[in-house]
Formats: C-alpha cells, structure tokens, sequence
C-alpha cells in the first residue's frame, strides 16, 4: 500500500487515490483488512459478468475500500476530475487546472466574464447562452459526446439551459457550439479568459507564490493565416502555473516588439517579474514595464547588441541585488 501509488504513476501516468478490494463472506470474514484500515461499504448485488454480459450468481461480495489520500473521497466524489485524476487514457496529462477550486460561477467568475462578450447571433431562436456554450467546449469530435454525458451538477455550474418541463440542464448540441464558436470574437474571447486565468492566479485558487510572467511567441503548427502564411501567437504565460494569462496573433508583416505592450496593456502587473528573450531588451519594453505598469523585468542579452553585452559584463556583482 505504501508504495502502490507510485508505482501506478510510473506505469501509467497517474497515481492511485484509494483501493478496494472483495471478499466472500461465506469464506472470509475480511478481518486482515479491517486491521489494515480498510473501510467496510457493504455488500454487492450478487452479480457477475461473463461474455460482456452480467448474470445473477445471488453470492453477495463484500466490499472494502482504503484511502491512499486523506482527500480521496473529496477528489473522488467531486464535480470536475481533480489534476491528478485523468478521465481516460493512459499517461495522459493532468489538467492544468483545478475546475472545483476556480471562480466558474458568482461575481468576477469565468461565467460573468464570459457573459460579457458580444453575442453575433440573433435573439429569435437563441436557445443556449453563449457563455455556456463557450464553457462546454473543447473540440468538435469531443464536444457532443462530452456534453451528452457531462452529469446534471457539471451542466448546472457551466451555465447549461435548463429544460421548461423536465428540469433538468441540457448540454448544447454539437453543431450549436460549432456555429458559436466559428463565428466568435476570439481577440474578445481571448481577453476574458486571461484576465481570469490571471485573477485566479493572484487568488491563489490555481497556484499560490509570488507572479512571474513570460512572454514569448510561437508558430502554430498547423494553422494558417488567410495567405498562407502560418499562424503566429505572441503569448504571456504564468511560470511556475503554466497558464496563458494572454495572448495574440503577430501579423507575419510586424514582429513581437510592436504586440509587446498591447499584449501586456491590459494586464495588472504590479509587483509582477516579466521575463522575455533577447529580441525586447530595448528602452522602451523596459520603461513601459517600470514606469508603466509597476513592474520588474529579466532580459537575456546575446551579441546582437554587443555594446550592452559589454557595459553588463563590465558591471561589478555587487551591483545587482541578491
């Protein structure tokens, strides 16, 4: 038991949480795991599977369950799969973010941010909120059979509609989201989840420690722009959280210095570290950040700017603070 979880997570990708384990009370009183902590749930039904389908045996089993984790029956029993807990596939990365610690409902959540964007499509026929819509989307193929299935309490802190007769929350269908989100404001998109992945972050509800925030620019592979050219995002992303808290498309006739400050404008950036490569170790990034946004800042310098290299290495140690 105490080493099961990591070895699990080692195989698989992920680590244990709780184990259970069966026993036949006509044989065994179960009494060893008792001793070992294990919990007793009850009996089962009496039922067993053979050739994919279940039969009635009428032996009743007994069930035992130990928690690896203090937290289990919370993570276990929760709306949303904590981070540590993939929903399916082996070795498949965690979430990044925790959805049952994080703001998704009430003032200043993700849903009140969303709700502020725009709605393209005409009031007649509406049926789903575009907040709700945007909430339960993650890719085409996935979003119908993942919405389909989500259970009532996900579907109620998303925003879903709910149904005049029956009650109960309905998912937007596949092709509702698709119409949403082809036609979308994404730069507006874009600025609502940031400044809330960012509020999030100075909250403490993803990752707690003080803020750094690196900007950077990568070609999407894949995607291209109307020209032919291939899509460039300019993005600043939390450190140690991993969360792009914003981002926006570099037109391939500019570069990132001139999307620098318009990216990192709308951000609260007091007290925040910006790193960034050597491409924005220029005056004005530095005094935009400094004076601007109250802010500090690491630049690298490489020998594209030879006589600043040399005044830094020129600089005595006992310059710079520890």
């Amino acid at each position: 038991m105490r080493r099961v979880s990591g070895d699990y997570e080692v195989a698989y990708g992920h680590p244990v949480v709780a184990v259970e384990t069966f026993t036949d009370p006509a044989r065994h009183r179960g009494t060893c795991y008792a001793a070992a902590n294990f919990q007793r749930l009850g009996e089962t039904q009496g039922y067993g599977r053979s050739a994919g389908r279940y039969h009635r045996h009428g032996r009743a089993k007994v069930c035992w369950l130990r928690e690896l984790r203090r937290d289990a029956s919370g993570l276990l029993s929760s709306a949303f799969d904590h981070p540590c807990i993939p929903s399916s596939g082996a070795r498949r990365k965690a979430a990044m973010l925790d959805l049952n610690r994080v703001r998704l409902t009430g003032g200043g959540s993700l849903l009140a941010k969303l709700e502020e964007l725009p709605d393209h499509r005409k009031a007649r026929g509406i049926r789903h909120r575009l907040a709700a819509i945007l909430l339960v989307a993650s890719s085409f193929v996935a979003i119908g059979e993942w919405a389909q299935e989500a259970p009532q309490e996900v579907l109620e802190r998303l925003g879903a509609r709910r149904h005049p007769r029956t009650g109960r929350y309905v998912a937007p269908h596949e092709a509702t989201v698709r119409r949403a989100l082809q036609a979308v404001n994404v730069e507006a998109l874009d600025r609502a989840i940031g400044s809330w992945l960012e509020e999030e972050v100075r909250q403490g509800r993803i990752e707690e420690g003080q803020l750094a925030v690196a900007v950077d620019g990568k070609s999407v592979r894949g995607a291209r722009q109307e020209d032919g050219q291939a899509v460039h995002l300019f993005a600043a992303m939390v450190h140690r959280e991993g969360v792009v808290v914003a981002q926006r498309e570099v037109d391939h006739k500019t570069n990132e210095i001139t999307a620098f400050q318009p990216l990192l404008e709308p951000l609260d950036l007091e007290g925040v570290v910006v790193t960034a490569d050597a491409m924005h170790a220029q005056v004005e990034p530095a005094h935009f950040l400094v004076a601007g946004k109250g802010a500090d800042y690491v630049f690298t310098v490489k020998d594209n700017q030879p006589g600043l290299k040399e005044t830094l290495e020129a600089l005595d140690e006992g310059s710079f603070s520890p």
